[in-house]
């Protein structure tokens, strides 16, 4: 949003949104193994079968393929000649489609086949803006859904956020807050130095890693509702750290 607002571009712009995309899809990835994880640790179940370690991997190649298929789909939608408020409209239909299939497939095959659909439509859009040459028409998809969604979606994210819990747990967000911070500067100094990238630019490239929230929020709310026990404690107190990325990024 930053980048789109002041029409920033150049070599500094490309790497960081490059980055940002494959830290997001990495962050997907460790979520989704992490969560299979902790359901086996939390039912009190050891890892001796083969099935408890492939099947995360199996989640993750399933969700890939899902992506593949929902790419190509946006790539023949984009250059169809509907109207463009009816390509906005299969856009959004193809993406709850996925979400409502994970869910679907959880329930119907008690999880033994699963997806991952946040990396799924990740992928998928990954996959429309590089392959498909009406980049712009994708472009002016998303803008004439983006508004919309995002009212629905901070909204839900805002109701989560628990203050009684947010009070008990301030000390623990402003840790984290500080040591994310310092992790970004750390990481983009090492990776600036092992690229050869400018050293000026090193100097200052963590702070476009500092904003986060879409993905953040999405994960956080995914855990509330995973694990009712203690999920939405850990929910309130990711909410609060993204609140306060969201503060000083910009």
């Amino acid at each position: 949003a930053v980048v789109k607002e002041l029409r920033a571009s150049g070599p500094f712009t490309t790497i960081a949104l490059s980055v940002s995309v494959a830290m997001d899809v990495v962050l997907i990835m460790l979520f989704s193994v992490n969560v299979d994880v902790a359901h086996t640790l939390l039912a009190g179940m050891e890892f001796h079968s083969i099935a408890s370690v492939v099947m995360p991997f199996g989640k993750l190649i399933t969700s890939f393929l899902v992506g593949l298929l929902v790419g190509k789909l946006l790539e023949f939608t984009t250059a169809s000649r509907m109207p463009l408020a009816g390509k906005s409209f299969l856009m959004v239909f193809y993406g709850f489609t996925v979400f409502f299939m994970a869910e679907t497939l959880r329930e119907r095959t008690s999880s033994i086949i699963d997806i991952e659909p946040l990396l799924a439509c990740v992928l998928a859009s990954v996959l429309a803006t590089n392959i498909t040459t009406h980049r712009d028409e994708y472009q002016a998809m998303l803008d004439m859904v983006l508004p919309r969604a995002n009212i629905v979606f901070f909204t839900l994210a805002g109701a989560s956020l628990a203050i009684n819990t947010l009070v008990d747990t301030y000390w623990l967000a402003m840790m984290l807050f500080v040591v994310r911070l310092c992790a970004l500067w750390i990481g983009t100094q090492v990776g600036g130095y092992m690229a050869s990238l400018p050293q000026d630019h090193s100097r200052i490239r963590w702070m476009a890693f500092v904003t986060q929230a879409g993905v953040a929020m999405g994960l956080a709310r995914q855990v509330s509702l995973i694990f009712p026990t203690w999920g939405p404690s850990f929910a309130s107190m990711v909410i609060s750290v993204v609140v306060l990325n969201e503060m000083l990024g910009p």
